[in-house]
């Protein structure tokens, strides 16, 4: 592949969002779910990314499930990759700051590994005064980024549809009707993972959803309305205990942005624009107020 990650299972495991930096660290790599757990340690430019990146091409995807975990703030990085085969699960991860990490199950599970031994202290010290220069502004520009997304959070109307009168019934036939019969193999705990961040790159959305599901909804509406009916399709795959990838919002970790049923070969988003519209309007008896908009919004009125 172009950018040298050979699988299509792609998420973030961390967000910047209105309320600062968030991480699903100790959700995604929870050692009681891994064989083995191989935390690289070492500052920029070890080649903790780089070395992540040739384990996904390693193990490419058919022979093995991997997924390939993205660094929110840099998209062209990763953060961590897992690699599972019959014998269970093994992960590698970043576990420097802001998402520090240090051996959880030391040996039986989790083992450090130190990239730092190979970096040339020599040649960085001779630039020490430019490396601190670059870290202040570093942590200036963020402290700015912070700023912006608070400022953001802050326009966000209050949107609630608890008091609105829903038709549940025709929401959840609709929803079974689309979930069609999956796999009752698929019987696994639904695990968490993000697609969108903003970072670097502005907001990025990642096409997993879409490029693992035969289908894919996109739910139409208020914020609301979008943000019920995907509880209802939560709701539906925990009863019927069908495997789900669950996709928090970047910017509200209390909001979904999509959810996978990769046995029904489904998937149900709030965000993006391709996609099967289903109106999430329709199962209410007032018609919703769309959200007030996206990041994008704000950066263009801030550039005027």
């Amino acid at each position: 592949m172009e950018d040298g990650i050979a699988t299509k299972r792609r998420y973030f495991a961390a967000a910047n969002g209105y309320r600062g930096f968030r991480s699903y660290f100790p959700r995604v790599f929870d050692s009681s779910a891994y064989r083995r757990i191989f935390v690289l340690k070492g500052g920029p430019g070890t080649g903790k990314s780089s070395l992540m990146k040739k384990i996904t091409r390693a193990f490419p995807d058919g022979a093995y499930r991997t997924e390939a975990i993205f660094c929110s703030s840099d998209p062209d990085s990763l953060d961590g990759v897992i690699v599972e085969s019959k014998r269970g699960r093994v992960a590698v991860l970043d576990g420097t700051a802001p998402h520090e990490r240090d051996a959880v199950i030391p040996g039986a599970i989790d083992e450090i590994v130190n990239l730092g031994e190979a970096w040339n202290a020599g040649a960085l010290e001779a630039r020490r005064e430019e490396i601190l220069s670059l870290t202040k502004e570093k942590s200036a520009r963020y402290r700015d980024a912070y700023s912006y997304l608070a400022a953001f959070g802050k326009t966000r109307r209050n949107f609630s549809a608890e008091n609105e009168r829903c038709d549940t019934h025709a929401m959840r036939e609709k929803i079974l009707e689309l979930l069609g019969h999956p796999s009752e193999d698929d019987v696994s705990p639904s695990e968490y993972r993000l697609i969108r961040a903003f970072g670097l790159r502005g907001e990025v959305l990642l096409p997993t959803f879409r490029v693992l599901a035969e289908n894919t909804c996109l739910l139409r509406g208020s914020a609301a309305h979008k943000a019920r009916v995907l509880y209802e399709v939560q709701r539906i795959l925990e009863e019927k205990r069908i495997h789900a990838v669950i996709a928090p919002s970047p910017f509200d970790a209390e909001a979904i942005d999509g959810i996978l049923a990769e046995g029904a070969r489904i998937g149900f988003l709030a965000v993006g624009e391709d996609g099967i519209p289903l109106d999430a309007d329709a199962f209410f008896e007032s018609r919703g107020t769309d959200d007030v908009g996206d990041f994008a919004l704000l950066l263009r009125a801030k550039g005027r």
